[in-house]
């Protein structure tokens, strides 16, 4: 299991260097120097009643110093530049774009960003095969400790490592991957949630491949995961997901009619109209407030 102790560290120097505190003064009665130390440079990870008494002398939250540094405005602004030519498939100007940045930009993490979206753009025009993108993607999640230092980005580029070998009929490596990022032990709440989304893809691979017996205990993690960080719509998406793999299994069966219903009156609550449209036009049969068995 991996821990993302080095984010927590970088964030205690950032914000001891903000308060203007030497690692002494801060360290003074609640641990030794050297521990800190060892703390703020990643080599050791602080107990939960270390880093509440840490927390309180900088004059924050544990929630705080647990949560993964924010992505930058400039990060965002060129990602999302980016994803936009990705979604209209304009690979030729997402990769002009890439060429004119790349040179000029001095920012190792957005650098890494750009070198993520290349990869991407030349797999998709057929540069490079689904095996050679794979291995440089590969590469870069696996250097400098990216997993603690950019933990988004590392699930990021193991998640489209992942839709390539599915794409290529490689599942059983896809689902390889899932597992290694499920088991990948995250501090922060943003990062957990973004463990759902891994959790609810692998749940789509399975159900593709008609694994529906697998599928369900994975949706059922998911929705156990999802109340635990109280997040709805993945409960949501979670409920529907499984009700799919009860629908196969079983057919017009009370779990598949339960989750049905279950996804549908949290899509109805959460006012995901998308997802309530498609429920209606696909699912309507199942759901217990128009119950009829079908003919």
């Amino acid at each position: 299991m991996k821990t993302s102790h080095h984010s927590v560290g970088k964030r205690i120097k950032q914000k001891r260097i903000e308060k203007k505190l030497t690692q002494s003064e801060l360290s003074d009665t609640i641990c030794s120097q050297a521990e800190l130390s060892k703390i703020e440079n990643g080599l050791n990870s602080p107990t939960v009643q270390l880093l509440g008494l840490i927390a309180k002398r900088l004059g924050t939250s544990i929630t705080t110093l647990l949560e993964d540094y924010e992505m930058t405005d400039r990060f965002q602004n060129i990602d999302r530049q980016l994803l936009s030519l990705m979604r209209e498939e304009q690979y030729l100007e997402l990769l002009l774009l890439i060429e004119n940045r790349f040179s000029l930009e001095s920012d190792d993490e957005i650098k890494l960003l750009l070198r993520y979206h290349q990869v991407i753009a030349e797999y998709r025009l057929q540069r490079i095969d689904f095996r050679t993108a794979s291995v440089i993607l590969l590469q870069l999640a696996n250097s400098k400790d990216l997993v603690y230092d950019a933990p988004m980005m590392y699930i990021r580029i193991k998640m489209a490592i992942s839709i390539f070998y599915a794409e290529n009929k490689q599942f059983t490596q896809a689902e390889k991957i899932y597992k290694e990022l499920e088991t990948t032990d995250f501090l922060s709440v943003t990062m957990k949630v973004q463990q759902l989304k891994v959790l609810y893809n692998h749940a789509k691979l399975v159900y593709k491949i008609k694994g529906f017996k697998k599928g369900v205990l994975i949706c059922t993690t998911g929705i156990e995961q999802s109340a635990q960080l109280n997040h709805l719509s993945y409960i949501a998406h979670f409920y529907y997901q499984r009700a799919e793999c009860y629908e196969e299994m079983y057919g017009f069966d009370n779990r598949t009619r339960n989750d049905y219903t279950m996804a549908y009156e949290l899509f109805k609550a959460l006012e995901m109209k998308r997802y309530v449209k498609i429920v209606e036009d696909t699912k309507k049969q199942f759901l217990k407030q128009f119950h009829h068995k079908p003919k």
